[in-house]
Order: C-alpha cells, then structure tokens, then sequence
C-alpha cells in the first residue's frame, strides 16, 4: 500500500511458485526425488529377492559353467522400467504444470497484475459471441491518462510505474459485476469492459463517470502527491455483428474525440460521427502516402509589429488535405508525425520549402527588407544526426540571409537531451540563424537554459496571453516574462491575441510583436505576397481604424537587443491609438 492509502495491486496469481518451487525442489524438482527414491526401493527389492529367493533358482549351463543365480538380475530388470517411466511420467507432468503458469502469466501483466492485450483478444471475442445469444450489450470503456509523459519526465519512471500500479487498484474497485473486466492495454491506455442492458443502455456511461470521480483523488506515491485526469470513449457492440477489435478501435476513436473536448466528459462512439476520423494507428499508413505524393502544404500566420502594425514576418505551419476525409487538424497529425519519426523527412521538406517561397517574396519586393520566416522544428529533428546538414542545404539551395530564418523550438524539445540539443544550436547559431523558444511557460526548462542556450527570441504562450487584462495572474506572469526577455536581450511575441484588449495590454507591457487571429489566421503564400506589395497594415485592420499610429521604436527580433525605455509606457486611451 502506498502512503496515500492507494493499493499496489498483487502480482499475479502463480507469479512466484515457479521461482519458489525451483529454490526448494532442486535442480529436478520432485522428478528427480521420485527418482531417488525408485532406485532405492528397486536395490532393496533385488536384496530381498537374493536373501528370500522369491524367483526360482534358474540353471544354464554354458559351456561348462556352473547354474547362475539371477534372482536379483532379474528383479531390477522389472523394477528399473518400472521406475524410469514413473520418473518419465513426473518430468512430463512438471512441464505441463510449468507451460501452464507461463501461459497464465502471459496473459497478465507483471506491473499491475491486470489482464493484458492478448488475454483481452481472446476473451472478448468469446463475450461477444455469448452475449449475442442474449439480452445483453457488451461495452468497452478506452482509458488514456492524460500528460502521463510529464509524469515520467518530471517525476521518473519508478514514480510513473507506481502510479499505474494504484491506478489499477482504483479501477478494480470501480467493477461491480463479476463478468466485467479491467485490462491493461499499453503503456497508460486502460480497458475496461462491462454490460449494458437494453432498458438500461447508460450503464457504461455512469461506470464511465465513476472512474473519472475516482481519478480526482490524488495519489500518494512516495512523497509524491499526484494528480492524473483521463480520457475514456465507449463503444457498445447493440447489434452483435462486430468483432472485439472494431470494438476497440471504436472506443479508441470515441476517446481521441473525449481528448479535444471538456475534461471530464465520456464520449461514446457513433459511426456518423466517428466513423470517419482517424486514429493514431490508422494514421501513420496515410501519412507516409502523403509524404511520398506530397500532399502536405505550408500555410503562413503572419507577425506583426505592435509598434507600427506592419507585417515583420511569418510564421511557417503545415497543413494536411486528405483526398477524401478533407482537411486534418494537425492537433490529431502532427503528433503521430513525431511518433513515427516522418517528422524528419516532413521537416526537412517544411524547411526546404519555406526557404524556397521566403526567396521569392524577397525577390518579388526588393524595395523592402527581407521577410522573417519563422519554422517550427520538432525534438525528434533536433535530435536527428543530420539536421545541421538539412539546414546548411536548403540555406544552399535558396539562398536567403540566414538572420531572417529563425527555428522555433519548444521547451520539450530542449529538454529530451540536453547536450544533443545545445551541440546542435551552437553549430546551427555558428551558421546565423536565429532561435526561438515557443510556447514559453507551458514546459519545465530552467531559466539558466535561455542564457545557455543563447536564444533570441521568446514566444509567450497563447494560455497566458488569453488572460491578459482580465486575470491579474497571467497579466503578473506575462509582465515578468517580457521583463526577463528584456534583461536578456530577447524579443518577445506574444502568440493567439484574437481581443484589442490583450493587444493593448501587450503593447502596455513592452510587447515587441504579436500574431493570432485578431490579425490574421494562417494564410496561403499569394496572400502574404498581397500583403507585401501593398503594405497592408494589419494592426490598423485588427482595430477598425486607419489613422494614428503608436510611437515608433525600432522592433527586430533578429538584428541583437531592442532598445527600451527605462518604463513601460502608460496605457493608451484606446487601441486605436496603438497602431
């Protein structure tokens, strides 16, 4: 038991007697005990049959010899047989009982004790076919616990290993009928199968919602106080046609869509609903066809100056058309990219493609500096053996000025290996790109890493951004970090502003630049060209006004340091004002 009271489920039945039957039975178990024990018995029945002459005295006479006595030759050629094949018979029997308990224990799983995949395969095809002779649903409930990846990272594996082991034991207290089912399914993924009847078909909603009450409970893992919140989809086999495995990928798909919504809110599966969505399994074949025909394209969110309004660069962001699903989130894609490791090949096309149309629109308005083109570049990439070259080529292929491309980085990816990942910044810096920290505040680095790493810009996350000027938390935390990027001489951006008000706030705190959907989503390359030749002044179109602008003071986040004055300047009377 933990010290939180949670109960670290036993091992599984039959776990330990094979080790404690070897340590006690000897090298041959109780074969090789009947087996002394034969022979003994077998050398004092030839004794007994010598000294009370059981067998009849048998004279051969061989040339010449003399009658030979064979009572006990003859005795141990009958008992020795005898003895071999009950020894035979121990040996088979011993193995037989071993087979057993290894297939037993194939079936379950060492960590938590639970059932495993392949006991689940089995056994629910013979659940389906039972209950479809009767009046009664079978449900499947797919469990994923939601950043279980932060837990291991943060806390280690021992403490993550812990944390199923309870885990297991809170699922087990949810069953109440004996012919449920709790099954671990890989890595964090629980299943859990129950039964629904026809006048009562929210049975498995109601299981659904008592788990994730019991998940609310923290868990005491050593000194380790943790929290954990899950995603469960339902699927339930109504009509009895389905096999166990569209069960599961069902409830699979139900659960990616419970992933995207509330926390805390089941989803159950409906064809015309989920039946077209994808899943991370289904995923990856369609993904390498898009990779191989080039069906993935580039999209732009351009990036503004908060001081002038005017465009200062883009950001790059790939986009995924499906033949005929349509467009795909890259929320659902782009994870299974990274998963895969397509992320590389994909990353280093991105790459290659947006130097190629950054060319272009510098070559189309030579009247104007050239356009910051900012790509966003993934751990698996970082920490891929070729990227410098891949950088270093498409530089080559399309030459633009390398302190006009600046790779945006996440903290994770920082994170997964440290000195991978400075060794490979410090040949990319050496080169003259410029680096970024994206999403500043939603990971775990040390503040020491933005001085080692020797990064010029800093992105601040789209969560913090939404309460500016209506929580004094985030409008606390977004000053401070505009603050430390100052002192540091990094530039900030201020990423997802879709209200004047965060605009203003932004530009109240010292705000270098901005992007989001106040003032523009992410667009085609013709629509940032258009931008280009006119000079379209997206702060003053975000606003509704076309006249005053803020005071102008220099912004380039690749050029070194931006000036600033010694305070922040007052906030404006309107956001008209700003731009």
């Amino acid at each position: 038991m933990t010290p939180g009271g949670d109960a670290v489920p036993p091992e599984p039945e039959g776990a330990i007697s094979i080790t404690s039957r070897a340590s006690t039975r000897g090298r041959d178990g109780r074969a090789g005990v009947d087996l002394a024990l034969l022979v003994s018995v077998s050398t004092l029945a030839a004794v007994a049959c010598v000294h009370f002459r059981l067998v009849d005295r048998v004279d051969v006479a061989i040339d010449g010899l003399g009658p030979v006595d064979l009572n006990g030759i003859v005795a141990l050629a009958v008992l020795l047989p005898v003895a071999t094949t009950v020894f035979a018979t121990r040996r088979y029997r011993d193995a037989m009982e071993v087979r057993g308990e290894l297939a037993r224990l194939s079936l379950r799983d060492g960590l938590t004790g639970l059932p495993n995949r392949l006991f689940l395969s089995e056994w629910l095809e013979k659940e389906l076919r039972r209950t479809k002779r009767s009046d009664v649903w079978v449900a499947v409930l797919f469990l994923d616990l939601d950043r279980f990846k932060l837990i291991n990272d943060t806390h280690g594996h021992d403490v993550g290993d812990a944390l199923l082991a309870a885990l297991a034991g809170r699922l087990r207290g949810c069953i109440e009928n004996e012919d449920d089912r709790v099954v671990r399914y890989a890595g964090d993924e629980f299943i859990l199968v129950t039964h629904d009847e026809p006048m009562r078909p929210n049975s498995s909603i109601r299981l659904a919602r008592r788990v994730l009450a019991v998940l609310d409970e923290p868990f005491a893992i050593g000194s380790e106080s943790l929290r954990v919140s899950a995603s469960i989809g339902i699927a339930v086999a109504t009509d009895g046609t389905g096999t166990a495995d569209d069960l599961i990928r069902q409830a699979d798909a139900a659960m990616y869509d419970a992933k995207g919504r509330e926390e805390g809110q089941p989803v159950v599966y409906a064809e015309d609903v989920h039946g077209t969505r994808f899943t991370p399994a289904t995923l990856e074949p369609h993904l390498r066809r898009a990779a191989e025909r080039g069906d993935f394209r580039l999209v732009y969110q351009p990036v503004v100056d908060v001081a002038t309004g005017h465009l200062s660069g883009v950001e790059t962001l790939l986009r995924w058309d499906h033949p005929t699903r349509g467009p795909v989130s890259p929320v659902e894609f782009v994870p299974v990219l990274e998963e895969s490791g397509l992320i590389v090949p994909v990353g280093a096309w991105v790459l290659t493609e947006a130097l190629r149309q950054a060319r272009a629109w510098n070559h189309a308005n030579p009247h104007r500096e050239p356009l910051r083109v900012a790509i966003n570049v993934s751990a698996r990439q970082l920490a891929h053996a070729g990227f410098e070259d891949t950088v270093r080529t498409a530089l080559r292929t399309h030459p633009v000025p390398p302190a006009t491309i600046c790779l945006e980085i996440t903290e994770g990816a920082l994170m997964v290996d440290i000195e991978q990942a400075w060794s490979t910044l410090r040949v990319l810096k050496r080169m003259g790109v410029k680096l970024a920290l994206d999403d500043f505040g939603t990971g775990y680095s040390s503040l020491s890493y933005l001085r080692q790493f020797s990064l010029d810009m800093l992105k601040v996350d789209k969560s913090f951004v939404d309460g500016l000027g209506t929580s004094t938390e985030d409008t606390a935390i977004v000053e401070h970090v505009i603050g430390m990027a100052r002192a540091l001489g990094m530039v900030t951006v201020g990423e997802g502003v879709e209200t004047p008000l965060q605009l203003a706030e932004l530009h109240r705190l010292g705000c270098q630049l901005v992007q989001g959907y106040l003032l523009s989503p992410p667009v085609g390359a013709t629509e940032i060209s258009g931008m280009l030749s006119k000079g379209t002044n997206l702060g003053k179109a975000a606003v509704g006004t076309t006249d005053g602008t803020a005071p102008a003071r220099p912004v380039s986040p690749f050029d070194g340091p931006v000036p600033f004055p010694p305070a922040a300047a007052p906030a404006p009377a309107s956001t008209a004002q700003l731009l």
